[in-house]
């Protein structure tokens, strides 16, 4: 009872962004060696109260990579990667808060949860960047595993009818600065590309 106390407040103290007390207590769940499921949403959710001014980051990463790294997590690989993009997009590193939301959304199998958010999290990100069909691509794919009765549900479906359009008007353009590109190309050259095309399409 006292182990699930400290998990309990130190969730709560999550809540309320006090990641001092919210370390406190995931560290005595952690000491107190519980059964292995507690230790390890201890170890997650400690990750999470990251914050710069107290130089944890090589710390907690370290701890992450070490639950990557045991077969005992191989189907939680999906959660610990999630984390892994919190934590790395608090210390501001975008690019490797992606790859390893990507191979959160990789290694996700049977958590369409978990899925969800990663996909999602990768379509905002995306979209921040101004990668605006590959934020609808994502954004898709959260919407395909997004249940109606769940809070973000309405979000996901919002910002999927908004992506939907811009990357549309992406494709277009992008198809005709293809046509114009090749149109311009000496004639002997556009047609090794068109030929290549045609034996491509009769492959497939």
């Amino acid at each position: 009872k006292r182990i699930r106390a400290h998990y309990m407040v130190g969730q709560i103290s999550i809540i309320l962004k006090d990641a001092e007390g919210a370390l406190k207590h995931f560290n005595s769940v952690i000491k107190k060696n519980p059964e292995y499921e507690m230790v390890f949403n201890a170890k997650l959710n400690r990750a999470k109260t990251y914050t710069i001014n107290k130089n944890n980051f090589s710390e907690f990463t370290k701890d992450l990579y070490k639950m990557l790294a045991d077969s005992k997590n191989e189907e939680y690989l999906d959660q610990i990667y999630f984390v892994l993009a919190g934590l790395e997009l608090a210390n501001t590193d975008t690019i490797s808060a992606i790859k390893s939301l990507e191979l959160s959304s990789q290694k996700s199998i049977y958590n369409n949860e978990q899925k969800k958010s990663s996909h999602y999290l990768l379509a905002k990100l995306f979209w921040n960047r101004k990668k605006y069909v590959k934020a609808y691509n994502h954004c898709d794919t959260a919407y395909q595993f997004s249940s109606p009765e769940k809070p973000q549900h309405q979000e996901i479906k919002n910002m999927l009818r908004g992506a939907k359009k811009i990357a549309n008007y992406y494709n277009i353009i992008f198809t005709n600065d293809s046509i114009i590109t090749l149109a311009q190309l000496p004639e002997e050259e556009r047609n090794q590309i068109i030929d290549r095309y045609i034996a491509e399409l009769r492959e497939q």
